[in-house]
């Protein structure tokens, strides 16, 4: 179905270029100076946007006079609106059910380039092409077809590397700086309020795929060996609107005068109050998640968990020392633990509680007692 989706955007494309006149621009051929107009995609999710910040910035350094158009996905909004990176914002849901409305209306800024640094092929090839755009430089994550590369003037080739420096090295060609990998939150965020005779301590249960999870129990177990170990703390909960259940399975398993301390955020936050919750956070726990690159872009510590995703693409890639990352994969566990539902149970309790005390100690919170 695909395949014939891809045969079907590539006729639609040479009819356009002969009818039209377009002509893919090369990049042997590149002004720099005559650009003047740039549409950024990143359409994916939250953690790409932040992912794609780095880009982003050494496009307006090496561009500072080119109007910039971020192409954005709708649930992203709270994030970009208003930011003083983007002169121009469009919203697209990466369907092609609106794509001739997002057309039309990316043609009218008349971009003459489009970076695609996260978004939804075939369909953002095909959009960036009919709006005119005759340079278009693509992020390639390695699994898609090559049968639309003919229309691209660059594009990501087989990189071992995390993912801000994969499309930093695109835009060396370009002429950007790909030394400056330090990520960013596009809007002003305001640190929420916070008791500070509390150490707080975050929890991201959820993630995008139940494989991608910590179990339940653990993170139980977890919020118990802390509050244990210290009075003071106090664990919050943070996630989207569909992980209520988790939060309803995760207290069941504490105990009642430990869920006392347990502030639940899930469901009832935007995402610049996300933002903002989390800067109130001495560490945040968490797989590899959105809420995780939030916390990384804005210097908050972090231990995280991965088993299912591979740090060296996704994980802390600033601050090194605000980080403590625990990488088991699958190929190291046992055959039935790597088949199981919740393979990232290989992760214990007790490891990450060791590496929430270590970081409150470089922190300079301590925990009174040890468990």
């Amino acid at each position: 179905m695909k395949k014939n989706k891809i045969n079907i955007i590539n006729k639609i494309l040479t009819w356009y270029a002969f009818f039209s006149g377009y002509a893919k621009g090369r990049g042997d051929d590149f002004n720099k100076d005559a650009i003047n107009c740039i549409a950024i995609y990143s359409t994916t999710a939250l953690g790409d946007l932040i992912l794609n910040t780095p880009a982003i910035i050494a496009l307006k350094a090496r561009f500072p006079k080119a109007r910039l158009i971020l192409v954005s996905s709708p649930k992203n909004r709270d994030l970009v609106h208003d930011s003083a990176l983007f002169d121009d914002i469009l919203y697209w849901n990466n369907k092609f059910n609106n794509i001739v409305y997002f057309i039309f209306k990316l043609r009218r800024l008349r971009p003459q380039m489009a970076v695609i640094l996260h978004s939804y092929f075939p369909y953002d090839i095909l959009s960036a092409v009919l709006a005119d755009c005759r340079y278009i430089y693509r992020d390639h994550y390695g699994k898609e077809s090559v049968a639309l590369d003919a229309w691209l003037t660059a594009y990501s080739s087989a990189f071992e590397g995390h993912t801000v420096q994969r499309k930093l090295e695109l835009l060396k060609s370009l002429g950007c700086d790909d030394t400056q990998k330090r990520m960013q939150i596009p809007v002003t965020i305001v640190p929420g309020p916070r008791d500070a005779s509390k150490i707080r301590i975050g929890f991201q249960m959820g993630a995008s795929r139940d494989c991608r999870r910590w179990p339940l129990e653990n993170f139980a177990a977890l919020c118990g060996k802390l509050m244990l170990a210290e009075p003071a703390i106090e664990v919050v909960l943070i996630g989207g609107k569909n992980e209520q259940r988790l939060v309803d399975e995760f207290m069941a398993q504490v105990s009642a005068p430990h869920q006392r301390r347990v502030v639940s955020l899930v469901g009832q936050t935007t995402l610049k109050q996300l933002a903002a919750a989390i800067m109130t956070f001495d560490i945040l726990v968490t797989g590899d998640t959105g809420p995780l690159h939030l916390a990384i872009a804005q210097q908050v510590r972090t231990v995280s968990l991965f088993v299912t995703a591979n740090p060296l693409y996704t994980g802390p890639y600033q601050d090194q020392h605000l980080h403590h990352v625990f990488y088991k994969p699958l190929a190291s566990l046992s055959p039935e633990l790597a088949r199981s539902p919740l393979p990232m149970a290989a992760i214990t309790p007790d490891e990450v509680f060791g590496a929430v005390r270590d970081g409150l100690r470089q922190g300079q919170t301590l925990l009174r007692r040890a468990v």
